[in-house]
């Protein structure tokens, strides 16, 4: 069993998830394209859905998973993001994979306004659950809109 380190504490997004932060992950992506774990997250979701299918992802910062899964079959994605840091480099990432206008974007916390967070066929996130304040409530709101899949990751303590 591995140990589940914390990647992070909760209320200081916008200091660690910074444009900085956003431009070094579009640059790695557009040099080298998914890392591996994003990479087998794409092919699970692929292998459970069809053609057509819906993405949700939270905290899904650059949106490097929401681009390959449009170009694979999604039919739309949503992000719904804490930091607002990823905007501009997400931005310009869909418009150069010509997937913009099958995005949708939003800054906030979905257990602020869970109502406006629609079901998806896939729901991820990806390292995500170990920085939210409300883990707990967050995984239930995601098996509820999850459809299809739920993928959840979890940062690795490898030492």
């Amino acid at each position: 069993m591995r140990h589940v380190s914390a990647c992070c504490s909760p209320g200081d997004f916008d200091d660690i998830f910074s444009p900085a932060h956003a431009r070094s992950d579009a640059r790695s992506y557009r040099d080298k394209g998914l890392d591996a774990e994003a990479a087998r997250i794409a092919d699970a979701v692929r292998h459970r859905t069809k053609e057509g299918f819906t993405v949700l992802e939270i905290g899904g910062g650059i949106g490097a998973l929401q681009i390959e899964l449009l170009r694979d079959g999604a039919s739309s994605a949503t992000n719904v993001e804490l930091s607002r840091s990823y905007e501009d480099v997400a931005r310009e990432l869909l418009v150069e994979a010509g997937v913009a206008e099958r995005v949708e974007r939003r800054v906030g916390d979905v257990l602020a306004d869970p109502s406006s967070v629609a079901p998806a066929d896939a729901v991820i996130l990806q390292r995500v659950v170990c920085c939210y304040p409300h883990a707990e409530g967050l995984v239930r709101l995601a098996a509820q809109r999850a459809r299809r899949v739920l993928v959840l990751t979890f940062p690795v303590d490898r030492w």
